[in-house]
């Protein structure tokens, strides 16, 4: 197989990534054998502007001049691009037996998906390294005291009648009760007791052993 027919046998290749990544991808098949004229084959519509007979780019000539491909069958996800255009790029290292052919280079634009983070960075006005560390406050839906008793039966309770629990659970449902501060509120000793099929008693009991 000649050189050129072994480098456009994987042009089927470059439009499927092309196609599947949409507009916002372009793909290039480089024979490295000519540097400066060295694009062969490059998807429609292009993100660069290059055409048939360009050449590669300062970074495709570094990887062929340090035989990257002796070690690596691919290099993945590089930025690539200008000021203007951000890319997400690739090469793929096309080889005639020991002799390396020619490159398959992708390129996603995702300038507008940095500019996304961005603007969600300004939204959200927090540090992400702290997103991981420690508690966290847990908020229920509803504010009544109502709502936060049925939300936190359902929540250990699952389908079962609270007053049909384990001793357990029936603890577990008091003490997170406890943590919303349901139990400041006027009365509500007495509506969880019933809830739960105990006496009142057995509920301080509970929140004792906390």
């Amino acid at each position: 197989m000649q050189r050129r027919e072994l480098l456009l046998s994987y042009a089927p290749l470059a439009d499927f990534i092309a196609r599947m990544n949409g507009d916002g991808c372009e793909a290039l098949i480089h024979d490295v054998r000519d540097p400066l004229h060295s694009v062969i084959y490059i998807t429609q519509p292009t993100l660069t502007g290059r055409s048939l007979g360009d050449g590669m780019t300062d970074y495709a000539v570094e990887l062929v001049e340090s035989r990257r491909y002796l070690t690596d069958p691919f290099v993945v996800n590089y930025v690539g691009g200008s000021p203007e255009q951000i890319f997400r790029s690739s090469t793929y290292f096309i080889r005639d037996g020991k002799e390396l052919a020619g490159l398959l280079c992708v390129n996603i634009d995702i300038s507008s998906i940095l500019e996304a983070r961005k603007i969600l960075d300004q939204v959200l006005i927090l540090d992400p390294a702290l997103l991981g560390q420690g508690s966290r406050e847990t908020f229920l839906l509803g504010s009544s005291a109502v709502e936060k008793i049925n939300a936190v039966c359902a929540q250990f309770a699952g389908a079962h009648a609270p007053e049909r629990c384990p001793t357990e659970v029936k603890r577990r449902i008091a003490r997170q009760l406890q943590e919303y501060g349901v139990f400041e509120l006027k009365g509500q000793v007495s509506e969880v007791a019933k809830r739960l099929g105990v006496s009142e008693k057995t509920i301080y009991r509970y929140l004792k052993e906390v």
